[in-house]
């Protein structure tokens, strides 16, 4: 609406001698001029009310052309603050497709993470192994017939200890002889 009204007033600056007694006869001719009477749903009436009491106020200027001035320098200020809207906005939506990338690369790498655990999971089933001299269970986790040498498979001692809790009282204490059961997955 302040957008229609800023052009009606913008076009009325362009007449600056016509505008100091407005009749009802030259706002028809305006319309027609202008087309601004082809559009639907805009009461011209109302805005010629508004115009009349924007000068009856005097906020604006007391005469029709200051009363346009002023509304046109309003609806520029307007105009550049949605304009400066539409910046702001475009950085968030920037800023928001950044987020939305990294966050779909985490969901990634979580994925991978989960996919890598699940060959780790217990089923029930286990094997044996029997314990000698030099062995601790971080060590064992290691041995082929456990684990298996890889990157951090020591890190799996704790199954083993879990698995073997009515035998193992302290974790750092496994003596030869002992038959560990090693879960399987």
């Amino acid at each position: 609406m302040r957008i229609i009204l800023v052009a009606i007033l913008a076009s009325l600056l362009l007449v600056p001698t016509a505008l100091a007694v407005m009749t009802d006869a030259d706002w028809a001719d305006i319309e027609k001029d202008t087309g601004v009477g082809n559009y639907s749903g805009v009461e011209w009436n109302g805005v010629k009310e508004k115009l009349q009491a924007d000068k009856a106020s005097g906020k604006y200027g007391n005469t029709t052309a200051e009363v346009a001035e002023a509304r046109v320098a309003e609806g520029k200020e307007f105009l550049k603050k949605a304009e400066g809207l539409n910046m702001e906005s475009k950085q968030y939506e920037d800023k928001r497709m950044k987020l939305d990338k990294v966050m779909d690369f985490y969901k990634v790498l979580m994925g991978e993470d989960e996919k890598f655990l699940e060959q780790f999971k217990r089923t029930g089933n286990f094997t044996e192994y029997t314990v000698v001299e030099g062995d601790w269970l971080s060590k064992l986790a290691e041995y082929e017939e456990v684990y298996g040498p890889g990157k951090h498979m020591y890190r799996r001692w704790p199954e083993i200890y879990d698995a073997n809790k009515d035998l193992i009282k302290d974790p750092d204490l496994i003596y030869p002889g002992w038959v560990l059961k090693i879960p399987r997955p």
